[in-house]
């Protein structure tokens, strides 16, 4: 059985003016506006993200079905700032909680109540608790570089206190996915890199493409449009599809290449502060499917295809500034 690891699909950020009160109201809602974060030297935000997913699979005939839920908090501290608004900036695991059932049984990890039993295949989570990576962002949301994850991957590792041997190579490559430099990029980029090149008003569209590599390769594209402005918030609407990306090839797993091919859609509503740029809360819905496909090299037997479908709700909450 294929377990799929918790990730984090579609998230977003924007900036607005305040809009006027009383009669200006009206006049203040077709202001051209410039979205854009605003980085701010010194400044924290804690920032939840959860995510719960369905994911059903059909095995040689037998149904495999999976819930999990994955809730990370991070403190997000601005460290300096140069003089285009590109941000050096760390992210640090502050909280995590990942709650997994399947025909295998129950998992669970939380980190408020470190005294617990964990199972050892969620021992490396609670490496990442307190661990912090650099990401060096512009004002655009667009990740130039990221840094400090390699000594991340190493904890987790030790955490887990396998011993040498395929079985540790394969975890490696699977947390490398994962929780990697490349990994750590998308899934930045995918939170912070949606904002339009120009100025826009209520109503206007944007649109934005993301080829995800690590892990499956997916192809996001997604359309952004200025519902709202009101109460210094910025009401913006997404709505994305998502596809596997054709020649991308597979994840590799030790001797094994597993292949995805899936395709749906997203939808959801991000708020966001009008004059800092971070988001105040945003939903995202996920609904996709498609077929998974296991080629075990020489061993043909054991490749086979089977159905997949995978719903989903992202939540993302600014917890509070410092």
């Amino acid at each position: 059985m294929i377990h799929a690891r918790p990730g984090v699909v579609a998230a977003a950020l924007a900036t607005s003016l305040v809009l006027a009160s009383g009669g200006e109201k009206a006049a203040a809602q077709q202001d051209a506006v410039r979205l854009r974060m605003r980085f701010d030297a010194g400044h924290t935000v804690r920032m939840r993200m959860t995510m719960d997913q369905q994911i059903s699979q059909t095995i040689l005939g037998q149904p495999q079905n999976l819930e999990q839920t994955t809730e990370m908090v991070y403190a997000v501290a601005v460290e300096e700032v140069d003089a285009e608004g590109t941000a050096v900036v760390e992210w640090t695991y502050d909280e995590l909680r990942f709650e997994q059932t399947s025909p295998m049984g129950q998992l669970l990890y939380d980190s408020s109540d470190p005294n617990a039993a964990v199972s050892p295949m969620l021992a490396g989570y609670a490496a990442l608790v307190g661990a912090s990576f650099w990401a060096r962002m512009t004002s655009t949301g667009q990740v130039l570089d990221v840094w400090g994850v390699e000594p991340i991957l190493q904890k987790m590792l030790d955490e887990m206190a396998l011993p040498p041997g395929p079985q540790s190579e394969q975890l490696q490559e699977q947390l490398r996915n994962q929780f990697g430099d490349q990994a750590m990029r998308e899934m930045l980029t995918r939170m912070m890199a949606v904002y339009p090149t120009e100025p826009v008003v209520v109503g206007d569209s944007w649109t934005s493409r993301n080829a995800i590599t690590s892990g499956f390769p997916i192809t996001i594209d997604a359309t952004y449009t200025l519902r709202e402005r009101r109460g210094g918030v910025a009401f913006v609407d997404v709505a994305a599809t998502v596809e596997s990306t054709p020649g991308a090839g597979g994840m590799q797993m030790g001797g094994t290449t597993l292949e995805f091919d899936l395709s749906g859609e997203q939808s959801g509503t991000l708020e966001i502060d009008e004059i800092s740029g971070w988001v105040v809360r945003g939903t995202v819905a996920q609904d996709f499917s498609g077929q998974v496909q296991v080629d075990a090299g020489q061993a043909a037997a054991q490749s086979m295809t089977w159905p997949i479908s995978i719903k989903g709700t992202m939540n993302l909450e600014l917890v509070n500034e410092g």
